[in-house]
């Protein structure tokens, strides 16, 4: 290719490309006037009320204060975990198997380990979720049980019977309270 076209498609492709510019820029010549600033609204004054608005305005303000204010749930569910004591716990659900196993306890402690270890947990690890903190990893098991669905960490009592222990990604080992044993979950 030589100079001159070269210099030809630089000086061709700049013509365009200022062309193309022009029509997107709006020019304003000095003598045409600016636009004119948005007119501000009116202002508006009340007129004095009659006497039998006034009458249903005090009406409306003595059944306003009869009426009830709802009330402020203490719970927040955006916070897992608050530990301020802010909340109450529920009673504990159990199954009929776990109030049989406390009425046999009671009648006779010395069963108490038997029906433990006949009866496996009721339980089911249904999730695992991980959050980072700077503290270090936190990770929150989904467990079920009959219809209740709990959500707990390292520490945690479920089902009002088995200490959670150890966590990693994909199992949750727990301590059953009464017989003393390891019980494992493992997602499926």
């Amino acid at each position: 290719m030589t100079a001159a076209r070269i210099t030809t498609l630089v000086l061709g492709s700049a013509l365009v490309t200022t062309w193309l510019v022009s029509g997107a820029v709006t020019w304003r010549s000095h003598d045409q006037p600016a636009r004119p600033p948005n007119p501000t609204p009116p202002v508006v004054t009340p007129s004095p009320a009659s006497p039998e608005a006034d009458l249903h305005r005090e009406r409306l303000d003595v059944r306003l204060e009869r009426i009830p204010s709802p009330s402020r749930s203490p719970r927040n569910p955006f916070r897992f975990g608050s530990r301020d004591g802010s909340h109450e716990m529920g009673p504990a659900l159990l199954s009929r198997g776990q109030v049989e196993a406390a009425a046999a306890v009671l009648v006779d402690p010395a069963r108490a380990t038997e029906g433990a270890n006949q009866e496996g947990p009721p339980l089911r690890l249904v999730a695992i979720a991980e959050n980072r903190t700077p503290d270090g990893l936190v990770r929150l098991a989904g467990i079920a049980f009959g219809d209740t669905v709990v959500l707990a960490k390292v520490g945690d009592e479920v089902d009002g019977r088995y200490l959670v222990t150890a966590m990693s990604q994909d199992v949750v080992e727990l301590r059953d309270r009464i017989s003393g044993r390891s019980v494992r979950l493992a997602l499926r």
